[in-house]
């Protein structure tokens, strides 16, 4: 897999919830590990970086558990294979603040990772522990106080089934210098050290392994992107990241689509870009072509399949809601800051699909 200037792609990173399955589930697409076999076979490392703990992501990644590397807990260690490369211990002192805080608030419980990959909880929920140990399927131990349990503490999650948006301001003033507090998706706040985060361990195991970040391409978290030169961000048609060259996010949008790639390029972007599906879903198809005079004078596609390799050729993007149209379009230059909601989606390039996502096609 090789970038422009001679450099070679030696380890992908991918964020796991909401980027290769829904948030709290396992319904992982198997062609994954179809995958990184293929990667592996061409010297490609494949790392896992996930808010779950350790012993989630292996029993997700079964098949291929011990091929691949695990950046867990948002950062806080990085295992293969069963070895620790790295992790670090939370303070002490702050774990102790923010777990009697959380007694005291209601609907919120402390969820406790160690250093062995296991969960501790206090409180009883019957509908939490079916979450943990059916959902993520982690190691669910109950203890009367967490802070008397004998384990290494590297997290500490908050979970609250709604409302953690509000709660977060208060945490992430509290500890802005002194912990590093993460919203993870709708229903986790996350307690790690300051130095803990997924961008961190991606560089601890850069070092490990002895590859730099022009040789590493990254999906799904800013934090990874840090450490990153290809991102799936800018293959969705966002900002290049970190060591790409000025002209760096055109490259990137056309090499890594299979303009110039290797066939194993193709597979991993396609994977990424539409978790294992086709390229393109069969609503953005649809709407395409029954909808792709609003863009042209006239027809430039006249069946599916035609529509299909129009939008892989013109690097069309699906995004999920009108401020991502918003920031993709300030992103490639357009000024679009007078433009209304209304107008915005009206736009010729826009179109929107049945399922409230939209599709942007640039002619």
């Amino acid at each position: 897999m090789r970038r422009e200037g001679g450099s070679m792609i030696k380890l992908i990173a991918s964020d796991i919830d909401g980027t290769l399955l829904e948030e709290g589930t396992d319904g992982i697409n198997p062609e994954i590990f179809t995958v990184i076999r293929e990667l592996k076979k061409k010297g490609i490392v494949f790392a896992a970086a996930s808010g779950r703990e350790y012993a989630s992501l292996r029993r997700l990644f079964q098949p291929v558990k011990d091929d691949i590397y695990f950046i867990a807990d948002n950062g806080a260690s990085v295992m293969y294979s069963g070895e620790e490369i790295y992790a670090t211990l939370m303070d002490r002192g702050l774990l102790e603040e923010v777990v009697k805080k959380v007694r005291t608030l209601p609907g919120c419980y402390s969820v406790i990772s160690t250093r062995k990959g296991e969960c501790y909880l206090e409180q009883e929920s019957e509908e939490l522990d079916d979450f943990l140990i059916n959902g993520y399927h982690y190691d669910v131990h109950h203890v009367d106080d967490v802070l008397k349990a004998p384990i290494e503490i590297i997290k500490c999650a908050v979970y609250k089934k709604h409302g953690i948006q509000e709660l977060a301001p208060e945490f992430l003033e509290k500890y802005k210098n002194r912990l590093n507090v993460a919203i993870a998706g709708d229903i986790w706040l996350d307690f790690m050290n300051l130095e803990s985060d997924k961008g961190n361990a991606l560089k601890k195991l850069q070092e490990k392994l002895h590859i730099l970040p022009e040789e590493t391409m990254a999906f799904g978290d800013n934090e990874l992107y840090r450490y990153a030169a290809c991102s799936g961000r800018e293959l969705r048609g966002g900002k290049c990241g970190p060591g790409c060259e000025r002209n760096g996010k055109v490259y990137c949008r056309e090499a890594y689509r299979g303009r110039r790639a290797e066939r194993i390029e193709k597979i991993v972007v396609r994977f990424y870009m539409t978790g294992g599906k086709g390229m393109f879903s069969k609503e953005c198809v649809e709407t395409f072509l029954k909808n792709q005079l609003q863009l042209f004078d006239e027809k430039v596609v006249e069946n599916e399949e035609e529509a299909e390799e129009f939008l892989e050729d013109n690097l069309a993007v699906v995004l999920n809601s009108l401020k991502e149209v918003r920031e993709y379009f300030e992103e490639s230059g357009m000024d679009v800051s007078g433009l209304s909601k209304k107008e915005l989606e009206e736009t010729s390039e826009v179109f929107k699909l049945p399922s409230g996502k939209y599709l942007v096609v640039e002619a």
